[in-house]
This record gives structure tokens, C-alpha cells and sequence, in this order.
């Protein structure tokens, strides 16, 4: 028997004027699943949250949460809680007054509402906040109180705009850890709408990938990292150097191809390959080995990336290749540290590891 899910989406569609922000999604959340919804500016992802929040109405689609039908409830009536990228925590309240703030609204008070309150406050790591006054918090304990707010409730799904934006690097990478925690212990699903592709792949059990207003791949951060379905989702979650080749053999799911590189293996990814035809192949930077191998090319530019160095290869065919390379501490004044004892303008050898064929955009 199939467990219900805690969020269905069905052909939910939107638009404005004759704009289509949002074009037949589907989706699906399991109970206790952190699902990432990513994609670049305006493709969608935020007004599909609003309609699932009920802040919007879809011109069509079904949504269906914890298995009940919800697309025409208001926002209040909804077995959901957001936490939109502006906090708004009361300023005349206390924290645990602003965590409280829902239940009271629903008649919950004394103990009960303490034992709440206290309970959520918990959860977020802030057990003896309760007391505290909203301006004396820091970024990251504000986040923390915004989501103990939004979880004292126990929704079915928790919506997530954006929340970790405004903070500085070092606090969004620890409260992406704090997020994942938190998710975990509440055994709440959570909807994380990000452009950040970084922390939706650090948090997320599987990733949904937007595009003009649908939802073009949706797996695993691994599955669309090391498969992705098309050219777009392999440039979106990492960048990648893009080829196009002749398939010359097929065996099992790889297939030898032909580029004005070169030839190489490419493992098949989804799509099913045949011997003729010309098909696209994504190389990821880290999948390229510098210093030996079949193909040779002149180095035209370096980025020192800390742990390591962005290579930028221009290959025969007249085209360019992203690879990295380990730092090195050996320098001189025209070989800078980290180089891997390389400069601009230098020709070197490399091997293409691993390459994968991905769909054409249009499919």
C-alpha cells in the first residue's frame, strides 16, 4: 500500500497576462522528504510556493496535502507554514510569544501552549531564548526562531522562500546543517525554494529542477549531479563542458562517441543512444585528469579557488574545456601557487574520466 504523500501537485498552472509563470507541475513530497525546488530567476519556483500556500490561486491544477484536497482553501485553513526570506518576528513580543503567536490564535493557551512553545524552542537549539527580546537575536537565531514559529503548529509541509539569503556565508552553511537537523527531528517535509544551488544540494533528499515555469528534472542531488537530463541541469548544478559527438558503439548503458575532441566512452545517463546518432555530452571539471592522456590543449586562463584551481583548456577543435587541478605550493613569479606547477599559455595533456550523453533541450 502506497503511503500518502504529504504534498501532491497535479497540472498547477498560472499565469499573468500572457505570461505563464508556472506550466503544468507536478511534484510529489513524501512524508518526511526535503524536497529542493531550484532554478534561475523568474522561472517559477516562488509562485508555485505562493499557490501551494494558498497566497495565490492557480488558474489550473490539483493540490492535495496529507492526501486531502487543498486547492481552493485559504492560506489559514492549509496543513502548511512558511517562512518567507524577510523575517517578520513581532517586535512587542518576546520569542516565545512569537512562537506562540499561532496557537494562541487557535485557542490554545496555559500549559499547554507553554509545553509547546518550549518544545519548538527546543528543537531549534534555543531552549532558554523564551524570555528574550527578537532585536537583541542574531541572524541566525532569528532563522532559528522564524522556524520554531512556523513548526509549533506541526504542519504536514513546511514552504521554505529563500530563508538563509540575507545571511552572510559562514551562518548560511551552518544553518543549512541546522535545517537539515531540524527537518530530520521534526519528521516534518519540507519545500526549500532556493537559487542557491550549493545548499539545496547540501540539504535536499532529492531535488526538483525549474525551468521557464515546469519542472524540467527532479532526482537526488547525486542522480542529477552525476546524471543529468539535459544540458541546462548539468550547467545549473555545477557547470559543465558541453560537446557534440557521433555515437559509434553502444554497450549496456555506455557508448563510445566521436567530438571534434576526440573519441571517448560516455555513460548513456536516460536516454537510450544508438550507433549514428549525434547525440550531446556534458564533462564535468573535476572528471578531466591533467598531466597525461590522449588529448592535449594550451592552458588560457587560471582560477585559484582555494582547495583548487579552475582550469580553462583551449582544445584543437577550437573550442574550450573546464578542468581542476590539486593546489601546489611551488611557485615562481609566473606560476602562481596552487597552479599546479602551470601558467597561462602552457600546452598540456589530459584524459576525460567520465562523460555522460544527456537529452536535447527539446525533448
Amino acid at each position: 500500500m502506497t503511503a500518502t504523500a504529504a504534498l501532491e501537485v497535479e497540472g498547477l498552472s498560472k499565469s499573468f497576462g500572457d505570461v505563464a509563470a508556472v506550466d503544468d507541475v507536478h511534484l510529489r513530497i513524501d512524508g518526511s522528504e526535503f524536497l529542493g525546488l531550484v532554478g534561475p530567476s523568474g522561472c517559477g519556483k516562488t509562485t508555485t510556493l505562493r499557490m501551494l500556500a494558498g497566497l495565490e490561486r492557480p488558474d489550473t491544477g490539483v493540490v492535495r496535502i496529507g492526501g486531502k484536497p487543498a486547492t481552493d482553501l485559504p492560506p489559514r485553513s492549509r496543513d502548511t507554514n512558511i517562512v518567507f526570506q524577510d523575517l517578520v518576528l513581532f517586535p512587542h513580543m518576546s520569542v516565545a510569544e512569537n512562537v506562540g503567536y499561532g496557537l494562541a490564535r487557535q485557542g490554545i493557551d496555559g500549559d499547554r501552549r507553554r509545553r509547546r512553545v518550549e518544545e519548538a524552542l527546543e528543537l531549534v537549539s534555543l531552549p532558554s531564548y523564551g524570555d528574550r527580546d527578537p532585536a537583541a537575536l542574531s541572524g541566525g537565531q532569528k532563522q532559528r526562531v522564524a522556524l520554531a514559529r512556523a513548526l509549533v503548529n506541526d504542519p504536514t509541509v513546511l514552504l521554505l522562500d529563500e530563508p538563509l539569503s540575507s545571511l552572510d556565508r559562514a551562518l548560511r552553511e551552518e544553518m543549512q546543517s541546522e535545517l537539515k537537523r531540524i527537518q530530520r527531528e521534526s519528521g516534518t517535509a519540507f519545500l526549500y525554494v532556493t537559487h542557491d544551488q550549493e545548499s539545496a544540494m547540501s540539504m535536499s533528499d532529492r531535488i526538483g529542477v525549474m525551468r521557464e515555469g515546469r519542472i524540467v528534472d527532479i532526482g537526488t542531488p547525486e542522480e542529477l549531479y552525476g546524471r543529468p537530463k539535459t544540458q541546462f541541469v548539468a550547467d545549473f548544478l555545477g557547470g559543465a563542458t558541453t560537446l557534440r559527438g557521433d555515437v559509434t558503439a553502444v554497450d549496456g548503458d555506455r557508448a563510445a562517441v566521436e567530438t571534434a575532441l576526440g573519441g571517448f566512452e560516455a555513460a548513456a545517463s536516460r536516454s537510450d543512444p544508438s550507433v549514428g546518432e549525434t547525440v550531446t555530452v556534458v564533462i564535468r571539471p573535476e572528471s578531466v585528469s591533467v598531466g597525461e592522456g590522449p588529448f592535449s590543449g594550451t592552458v588560457r586562463r587560471l582560477a585559484y579557488k582555494g582547495f583548487y584551481r579552475q582550469v580553462t583548456v583551449e582544445t584543437g577543435d577550437g573550442g574550450t574545456l573546464a578542468a581542476r587541478t590539486a593546489v601546489d605550493s611551488r611557485t615562481t613569479p609566473d606560476r602562481p601557487a596552487g597552479g599546479g606547477g602551470m601558467a597561462t599559455g602552457d600546452r598540456i595533456r589530459f584524459a576525460i574520466d567520465r562523460a555522460v550523453i544527456v537529452d536535447d533541450e527539446d525533448e
